[in-house]
């Protein structure tokens, strides 16, 4: 998948990463299609917006909508909203955390490899 997503999209520039558009922590589906150049910052934050909202959630729960925002620092943000209640998920101080959350997402990512 590496290859197509190179030649569909070039070389990346030090400031650049890419990430899947949606996510497949959301759609559950990997394609090179599906890959896009975003800033790095932007993608780091957003990936991590993502992982922390989505983590702890029933496998079963729906997501409506992500809803991109400004927060108060400038940076590109990204809100998760539930299809069950309509709600945003909780916000990023209340997702309750896993005592090793690095490690599961690094799991994620090596088992997405496969």
């Amino acid at each position: 998948m590496l290859v197509q997503v190179k030649q569909r999209l070039g070389d990346l520039d030090l400031s650049e990463h890419v990430a899947y558009s949606p996510s497949p922590l959301i759609s559950g589906v990997e394609s090179a299609e599906h890959v896009m150049k975003m800033p790095a910052e932007t993608a780091m934050i957003v990936k991590g917006d993502l992982a922390s909202q989505l983590f702890g959630q029933a496998n079963d729960r729906v997501v409506e909508r992500l809803e991109p925002y400004v927060d108060d620092h400038g940076r590109a943000r990204m809100r998760v909203v539930f299809a069950d209640t309509g709600e945003d998920s909780p916000s990023m101080d209340e997702t309750p955390k896993a005592p090793n959350m690095l490690s599961a997402i690094f799991r994620w990512i090596r088992s997405a490899r496969r």
